[in-house]
């Protein structure tokens, strides 16, 4: 028996090849078998120095997903908020796919790429953050449509035939957005530890009068600070990339800072008055100095919303504060 492939079908497959040569070649692209709305994985990988001179890539285990749509019709509007307009390519897809991402999480990303078989050219933008951040609140009742209309900056474009092809602000971005996980795997993980934090030094403030249970609860209320402070060290983060997320830098220097100060107030606790009105000027003093330390351990915690606020607009229409 004779078989056929229809138009549908070889669009689909020239845009999920043309998707996949539009990253740096180290990184690995991979077909998914069976599609339900996602058709590629990434995952990103990393230069490294080696010993023979000769240039290797690790994989840090950061991923994402991409949905391909392949056209011949490019639409261009314009994207209008209060105060800014964003050159725009207007592209319809189903309700359902973008629901699919949304039931996924902003931890998981889809990016959208809407490849054009005519120039060569691909548009792309970050389902996860478009539906939470752009379209939902301009249009709250999209669920109930069959078809959404999806406005894809101009500037986010790759061209695959000239000398612009996968230049490293695009690539930059796609590697961040695969360490999305990680990120917010860190700031749950930085809240927790400040709550439990924040239940231990309630309980040294009940005990300044007591220099025995000041001295011990404060010294255990140090040691839980630096297990945490050690624990969060840890995480892939902070390791340095040349595709950071600019936020990174200040949140390493607050937790090397956190780890100086835990260290200073350990030197000093053992230094306070055991006895009288010295001690209770000192407890007083250094009940305020864990207070401190306390606010820099709190201060990591933020780096969630940090990122909710300001890097999940990355690459959006509008207000996307990255864009010049």
């Amino acid at each position: 028996m004779t078989k056929f492939q229809d138009e549908n079908q070889l669009k689909g497959r020239f845009g999920e090849l043309v998707a996949a040569f539009a990253f740096p070649p180290e990184w690995v692209v991979r077909p998914i078998q069976y599609d339900y709305g996602l058709d590629l994985e990434v995952e990103v990988f990393h230069a490294i120095s080696a010993e023979d001179g000769r240039r290797k890539y690790q994989t840090w285990g950061e991923h994402f997903y991409l949905q391909v749509k392949t056209t011949d019709n490019l639409s261009f509007s314009k994207y209008c908020t209060s105060h800014k307009e964003t050159d725009v390519l207007k592209f319809s897809i189903e309700t359902s796919e973008l629901k699919l991402v949304e039931a996924m999480g902003a931890s998981v990303p889809v990016i959208l790429f809407v490849v054009d078989r005519t120039e060569m050219k691909i548009f792309y933008v970050c389902l996860n953050d478009y539906t939470s951040k752009t379209l939902t609140p301009s249009n709250p009742t999209w669920r109930e449509q069959k078809n959404v209309t999806v406005y894809i900056p101009v500037r986010n474009q790759i061209r695959v035939t000239d000398d612009e092809f996968n230049p490293a602000s695009h690539w930059g971005y796609f590697a961040r957005t695969a360490q999305r996980s990680k990120i917010y795997s860190a700031a749950n993980l930085a809240h927790h530890y400040s709550m439990e934090l924040g239940y231990a030094r309630d309980k040294v403030r009940v005990v300044e009068s007591d220099p025995t249970a000041f001295e011990a609860l404060a010294s255990q209320f140090l040691e839980q600070a630096h297990r945490y402070a050690c624990e969060i060290s840890e995480l892939d983060i902070w390791r340095r990339t040349d595709y950071e997320w600019c936020a990174i830098q200040s949140f390493r220097e607050g937790l090397q800072t956190l780890h100086d100060r835990i260290s200073r107030l350990k030197s000093q606790l053992a230094t306070l008055p055991s006895t009288g009105e010295d001690f209770e000027e000192a407890a007083f003093h250094f009940q305020g100095r864990l207070d401190f330390m306390y606010g820099i351990f709190t201060s990591l915690s933020l780096i969630g919303r940090q990122y909710e606020q300001i890097a999940r607009l990355e690459r959006l229409p509008g207000d996307d504060p990255f864009s010049i």
